[in-house]
């Protein structure tokens, strides 16, 4: 005991001068965006590769390794991937959503934890993760929209979706269940279809934001208020713009700071969203990236992503190209 005394105080001295040189938290400038969802990796070729199995199954196939490798090769800071859109299937178990809607584990929501598994790959690298979800749920399904009291379980046919309080405050129990799962594995969320069109305001999505952040009280949340915008623009509440543009042109603001908000651009790289290609040279996009960074922006930009968790071999190329000096 008496050794302990005395050497406690060169412990704590030793503590807080390693505590005093972390080095500080890398800036987000530059990430990579991902749809994997049932109906491309899963069912539509380029996405399957060929392949239709189950959902369980397609979870499994996917190399995290193989996209963290990649994700470093072509130095992307941060992904983005989607936990679902519109229809039943989450990437990951979760006992919240399986208990609320009835379906077991492996049927829409998967037996491995895809989410834990790309975090440990993407960690090492030093990149970080991003979730995706929406304002409306798994919309396109019957049985988990009237068991989570979506509009869409409630409305006439063909009317078109708008939501309402009895939704949000339901689709918040599953987002904060997933907050709470991951906590900060977790750096951000990017909210789509909040649109104040279809009735979102920042009441509202005040409940997805403490969802989102119950598990990491600093995780950084943008809410997709606008649609797409090619002039970048805050829209609601958030610490980071959604950006959604349908090119690569918008500077970055940076009076957005003043408002402690950071700005922040999300365009597809290919043709369209998910799809493979490159619609700029390779110096715009490689010009654009450091314009952005130079301004203390962020730039994401959406790839194809395939089954095995390769991208696109064009576009993986072409980001290689554009983001490493050594490849010719």
């Amino acid at each position: 005991m008496k050794k302990f005394i005395l050497f406690w105080p060169a412990f704590l001295l030793a503590v807080c001068l390693s505590a005093g040189s972390r080095p500080k938290p890398k800036p987000l400038h530059f990430g990579i965006f991902v749809h994997y969802l049932y109906n491309l990796q899963n069912t539509k070729l380029p996405w399957n590769q060929g392949k239709v199995t189950s959902w369980d199954q397609c979870v499994n196939d996917l190399d995290v390794d193989k996209l963290a490798s990649e994700l470093a090769e072509i130095h992307a800071d941060y992904l983005i991937i989607t936990t679902g859109q519109n229809q039943k299937y989450l990437c990951f178990p979760d006992s919240t959503y399986e208990a609320i809607t009835g379906y077991p584990r492996g049927q829409a929501t998967s037996h491995r934890d895809l989410i834990s598994d790309l975090y440990t790959a993407l960690n090492k690298r030093g990149i970080k993760l991003f979730l995706y979800s929406t304002g409306d749920g798994p919309s396109g399904d019957a049985q988990a929209s009237k068991a989570l009291n979506n509009p869409t379980s409630r409305m006439k046919p063909g009317s078109n979706f708008k939501t309402d309080e009895p939704w949000v405050k339901s689709w918040a129990v599953i987002i904060k269940s997933i907050s709470m799962q991951y906590k900060d594995k977790i750096t951000g969320w990017w909210f789509d279809g909040c649109y104040g069109f279809i009735d979102y305001n920042d009441a509202l999505l005040e409940n997805f934001q403490t969802a989102a952040k119950a598990g990491n009280k600093n995780a950084l949340v943008a809410f997709n208020f606008l649609g797409p915008q090619d002039v970048i623009s805050i829209g609601t509440i958030g610490n980071y713009t959604a950006g959604e543009s349908d090119k690569f042109a918008s500077p970055p603001d940076i009076k957005l700071t003043d408002k402690k908000v950071k700005w922040h651009l999300l365009s597809y790289l290919g043709t369209y969203w998910a799809r493979p290609g490159a619609r700029y040279s390779a110096d715009y996009m490689s010009s654009y990236i450091d314009k952005v960074a130079a301004n203390n922006g962020m730039v994401t930009l959406d790839v194809c992503l395939l089954r095995d968790g390769s991208i696109d071999s064009a576009q993986y190329s072409f980001l290689k190209k554009i983001r490493n000096p050594a490849v010719n």
